[in-house]
């Protein structure tokens, strides 16, 4: 991919590539919940004990697994279907990372640890709406540079990565320190990152900047 002619300054400020973004942060983010301090959180806020909690925490990635594997089947059906890109990308990852943040409302009040991880796996089956939809967008943004664009993509998502155990050790020592121990701050917070996450799509335009591949091998009259 040649990047010499990339017109960057009007990328830069292109909202739809800034908010493109800001879901891979914040999607980053609520993922790495389930990779480290969702086990820790059982055993703390839920009583559970320390190999049961290893394995209960395992049901939210399995799930995002599985619902990856189907939400490209929904992705391309919703495509085929409507002919709309927004709809297809953009309104599925808005949907399932509305209900994912709803998943985590609806456990604020539960005690019981296994009915929590139910509804928070749940709720990640319908998060990984977000991951077909996210590399299609891609592509439909970058063009001929959509290598490009997935490499600052990922980026900024590592960033996401990089933050939330930073920030969630931070919230579980501001627990751990208070008398009444609410473990619930926990859980607001993952509701807020995975509702700001469906913000962020609902400003991303993957039919504003498509590029279509014509079959004499050019993009909108550029040999590739």
């Amino acid at each position: 991919y040649e990047i010499r002619n990339w017109d960057w300054s009007s990328d830069v400020c292109s909202s739809d590539l800034w908010a493109f973004c800001v879901q891979a942060y914040c999607r980053a983010y609520a993922y790495e919940l389930f990779s480290t301090w969702f086990a820790p959180l059982l055993q703390k806020g839920y009583g559970v004990e320390v190999e049961r909690a290893g394995q209960l925490a395992s049901l939210p990635t399995t799930a995002i697994l599985v619902g990856s594997l189907a939400a490209g089947v929904v992705v391309d059906w919703i495509f085929q279907t409507t002919r709309q890109r927004y709809l297809s990308r953009s309104g599925s990852a808005i949907l399932g990372m509305v209900l994912a943040g709803l998943a985590f409302l609806m456990v604020i009040p539960v005690r019981d640890p296994k009915t929590l991880v139910l509804i928070v796996s749940l709720g990640a089956v319908f998060s990984a709406l977000a991951n077909p939809a996210t590399w299609a967008t891609a592509m439909d943004l970058g063009g001929r540079y959509t290598a490009v664009l997935m490499a600052v993509m990922n980026m900024v998502g590592s960033l996401g990565a990089f933050h939330c155990p930073r920030h969630v050790g931070a919230l579980f020592d501001h627990i751990a320190q208070r008398a009444d121990g609410r473990w619930d701050l926990v859980l607001w917070l993952f509701a807020g990152i995975n509702f700001a996450a469906a913000f962020a799509w609902l400003l991303v335009l993957p039919t504003d900047r498509v590029r279509q591949l014509h079959v004499d091998g050019s993009i909108d009259g550029e040999t590739v």
